[in-house]
């Protein structure tokens, strides 16, 4: 299962539900009872949305804590470009397209994700926070 940085962003900004569920994931994360993927991608996407919402500092805190997660952290490799061409063609944005086309890479199918662009992408399966909670 590959974790979309919405996730990890709802984790440190949204004081809803939808935070609290975030958070509840990535503990499972952490104690093991869930294993999840991830990328540099994702740890772009998180410092840039924190840096913009709580600053530079609180945003290094929160990678510095992200790195500590026991997530199997998958490069990004020169043929991943071609995977993120097509599917940037097939309508994903630029980012979404290469979150799409690692996976592809990486021979992986469920992405936990709030964001239904995923939707549209054939060889992946969208799961919800609450989906993935549920599947432990």
């Amino acid at each position: 299962m590959y974790l979309d940085s919405n996730i990890l962003i709802f984790a440190a900004l949204d004081n809803g539900q939808r935070g609290a569920d975030a958070i509840k994931l990535l503990r499972m994360i952490r104690d093991g009872h869930i294993k999840a993927n991830s990328s540099p991608l994702v740890v772009n996407e998180v410092m840039r949305a924190t840096q913009r919402a709580l600053g530079r500092e609180q945003a290094d805190r929160i990678v510095a804590g992200m790195m500590l997660l026991p997530f199997s952290w998958l490069d990004i490799g020169y043929g991943c470009i071609h995977h993120a061409r097509r599917h940037f063609k097939n309508g994903l944005d630029p980012t979404d397209a290469f979150h799409a086309a690692v996976m592809n890479d990486y021979n992986l199918s469920v992405i936990v994700s709030e964001d239904a662009h995923f939707d549209k992408v054939e060889c992946i399966t969208r799961i919800s926070i609450r989906e993935a909670l549920n599947r432990k």
